[in-house]
């Protein structure tokens, strides 16, 4: 008898949650079983794929094609990629020409030099088919010296969506108090960005 009971409980609680699903959620055509058209071209347009990348010493006298086709096949899956230890242009130029031959359509945003001893550059690279660049990069104004390297930022738009991206690399070494100092002041760099423009409220 008790066996019994639990099954017509079991019995009733599918039948509640069927007519739940069919009543709040079934939004297909139950004559079809197609996807309805257009589905996945509207999530398409509405994602962006972000990324960042340190790529170790990018430069043309490090990656040769081989190489650089190995990097490109990973690029090629993102709309915008912030790109950390850039040495050259020519890099970037070839990076771009590259994913060309792939299909993509993009182009570069490279900051000028940065670094206390070493130099390198920032670059954002971005799909030009789903992204518009805004406001030009800019190296943030590091006046109290407070980074190895000053962040670099840029403003673009996707649709109807505009944002800021800011990028940095943080101090690299054995001393964990020299990177969390670089970290916090973060905080205090993305107020400053964000307060510069006040109708820009996306960083």
């Amino acid at each position: 008898m008790k066996k019994a009971l639990i099954i017509i409980f079991v019995l009733i609680l599918l039948v509640i949650g069927l007519y739940f699903y069919y009543t709040r959620y079934k939004t297909i055509s139950t004559d079809s079983h197609e996807p309805e058209q257009g589905t996945n071209e509207q999530i398409q347009q509405k994602t962006l794929k972000l990324a960042v990348w340190n790529i170790r010493i990018f430069s043309s006298d490090k990656r040769d094609d081989v190489e650089l086709g190995y990097i490109c096949k990973n690029l090629i899956n993102y709309d915008l990629t912030a790109l950390i230890e850039v040495r050259d242009e020519n890099v970037l130029r070839r990076t771009e020409n590259m994913l060309s031959t792939m299909g993509r359509n993009y182009n570069y945003l490279a900051s000028g030099e940065v670094g206390r001893g070493v130099k390198e550059r920032y670059a954002f690279l971005y799909d030009q088919d789903k992204v518009a660049v805004i406001k030009q990069g800019k190296i943030y104004p590091d006046k109290n010296d407070d980074f190895i390297r000053e962040p670099y930022f840029a403003t673009f738009r996707s649709g109807n969506f505009d944002f800021t991206v800011m990028v940095v690399h943080i101090i690299w070494g054995d001393r964990v108090s020299e990177r969390r100092k670089e970290i916090q002041k973060l905080a205090e760099v993305y107020e400053r960005i964000k307060n510069s423009d006040p109708i820009e409220k996306d960083v």
